[in-house]
């Protein structure tokens, strides 16, 4: 936003900012934060081509609750620093007054807490320190707009009318000068520039919203015409059409950001494949020289007699025509073998040949395509026209990987996943390489059977006696004894549990409790992937 937008919109979102309260704040994108109030929310987008604009309907996409100092804060006043494009608004909240600077010039623009003048913290743009001074922006000493005549614009119509202008008129930007000035009538150029100050003076305000190079931006005023814009619209509000440019501004960018991104894996597309074209172009020019092995086999086939083992090569006539042929020989072979090697070689070869012939003719379509697609991309006027290149865009974080475990997998009441095994094997992996020491072992006693697992979420808490119970049931079923009527089942850490003398699977334990269950597989399987 400009100077002179920032002015005019502070003084037309006065009646609805007064007395508002902060329910929270939410930042909705790198350089842009949402203040919910009670009757709307607040937009601030930092930096160049920023905003700010107060919509009535709440709803807006949010992308992350930010915990400040501001929250349940009230507005006591927003104010626009000199005639700069910084904005104040002051805070009254239980810790004491905050400030809330938000910076609409550079690029590295912000959006900062400051209580007692000092920063307190960054909700989005660039990073200042905390506990430091804000660096306010020293007043220009501008002079206020007034309408001068024709005589009084001529100095203005000189080379570097625009910055003249911006130095000399306060809340004048430099976009705002060039459209002043832009078709070098110096009686046009009065009338806008006498249209600039009533603006400034809050006179006579016809919002617009301005297409410059492509870029919406806002205004107060028509001060452009439709010779020197690629498009003019008039709002009813400032803040409306401040609101506009902004959502436009922001499409354009993810259009721009959309069309690289896919332009760039295009192209990348194409350098691809014309490399294959490149490569597979050679083979077959390779290829074709497959003639050359049926004549070199059809001269050795009518010539065995002249050729004797160990030859490398030897010159015989052609059979099919005048002249001489050379023919390759491999020493290590006998000229019949050499036959049966010249016509293998010319078989290959032929077949190469028709194969990559077809490649290429694959290839030619899909560069085709590519291409075409690339022209699609190029011409498209908005995101939603790329969505078909950009599926598949986003690459997920890698996953973290979650140890299954060997075994079959159960959910006790309590959500705990418990584990049994299956095979002597499958008993001694599961015992003494999954288990954590801190997870519960389960083995029917006196008996032979399965070793049960029960994953513990913290070892600072101890199983649910309903889960341990659940479990014991499963490992007397599980177990030579689950056709008695009471199984008396162990119940150790696993950290007290140690491998036995003998064959895989057999256990010992030091330490552990022994409790008397019923045979019984109640619990429902497990996921059998997800974590424990």
């Amino acid at each position: 936003m400009d100077e002179l937008t920032v002015k005019v919109l502070l003084a037309e979102l006065a009646p609805a900012l007064r007395d508002a309260s902060v329910a929270s704040v939410y930042r909705v994108s790198s350089r842009a934060v949402s203040l919910e109030l009670a009757g709307g929310a607040l937009t601030l987008a930092a930096g160049e081509g920023g905003a700010l604009f107060y919509g009535e309907e709440r709803g807006r996409v949010r992308r992350e609750r930010v915990r400040s100092t501001l929250d349940g804060a009230k507005l006591v006043r927003a104010e626009q620093w000199h005639d700069d494009r910084l904005v104040v608004f002051d805070f009254a909240s239980p810790g004491g007054a905050l400030q809330l600077v938000a910076e609409f010039f550079g690029r590295a623009g912000g959006v900062h807490i400051l209580k007692g003048g000092a920063v307190n913290g960054r909700l989005v743009g660039r990073r200042l320190a905390v506990g430091e001074a804000y660096p306010w922006p020293a007043d220009r000493g501008r002079a206020p707009a007034t309408p001068l005549s024709t005589e009084e614009m001529a100095p203005y119509m000189a080379a570097d009318g625009a910055g003249a202008l911006v130095r000399d008129v306060a809340y004048m930007s430099p976009w705002a000068a060039r459209a002043v000035l832009a078709d070098g009538d110096a009686e046009a150029a009065a009338r806008r520039l006498a249209a600039f100050a009533r603006a400034a003076a809050g006179e006579d305000i016809q919002p617009v919203a301005v297409s410059l190079a492509g870029v919406w931006r806002p205004f107060p005023c028509d001060i452009f015409g439709a010779a020197r814009a690629d498009d003019v619209r008039p709002f009813d509000s400032l803040n409306a059409a401040t609101a506009f440019a902004y959502v436009e501004t922001e499409r354009a960018g993810e259009l721009a950001a959309a069309r690289s991104d896919v332009e760039r894996r295009l192209l990348a597309r194409l350098k691809r494949l014309g490399r294959q074209r490149e490569t597979l172009e050679d083979r077959r020019e390779d290829y074709s020289r497959y003639g050359r092995y049926r004549r070199m086999g059809e001269a050795l086939k009518y010539n065995l007699a002249a050729v004797r083992k160990g030859m490398a090569s030897v010159t015989l006539p052609d059979p099919y025509g005048s002249g001489d042929v050379d023919v390759e020989l491999e020493p290590a072979l006998s000229p019949a073998e050499n036959v049966e090697r010249l016509f293998a070689l010319y078989r290959k070869a032929k077949r190469g040949v028709e194969a990559v012939s077809a490649r290429l003719e694959v290839l030619a379509k899909e560069l085709g395509r590519v291409r075409d697609d690339l022209e699609r991309v190029r011409g498209a006027f908005d995101a939603a026209e790329l969505e078909p290149w950009l599926e598949g865009r986003e690459v997920p974080p890698k996953a973290r990987r979650i140890a299954v475990g060997p075994g079959r997998r159960f959910l006790s009441t309590d959500g705990l996943t418990v584990l049994v095994g299956r095979s002597a094997a499958e008993n001694d992996e599961l015992t003494f390489k999954y288990a954590r020491p801190y997870d519960l072992w389960l083995h029917a006693e006196q008996a032979r059977g399965s070793h049960v697992i029960v994953r513990r979420a913290d070892k600072n808490k101890p199983v649910p006696r309903r889960t341990v119970e659940e479990a014991a049931a499963l490992a007397a079923f599980y177990s030579s004894a689950k056709h008695a009527g009471l199984v008396p089942v162990v119940v150790a850490e696993r950290r007290h549990v140690r491998r036995a003398k003998g064959r895989a699977g057999r256990a010992t334990y030091g330490r552990g409790e022994v409790v008397f269950v019923e045979p019984a597989q109640k619990l429902k399987p497990a996921p059998s992937r997800g974590p424990d």
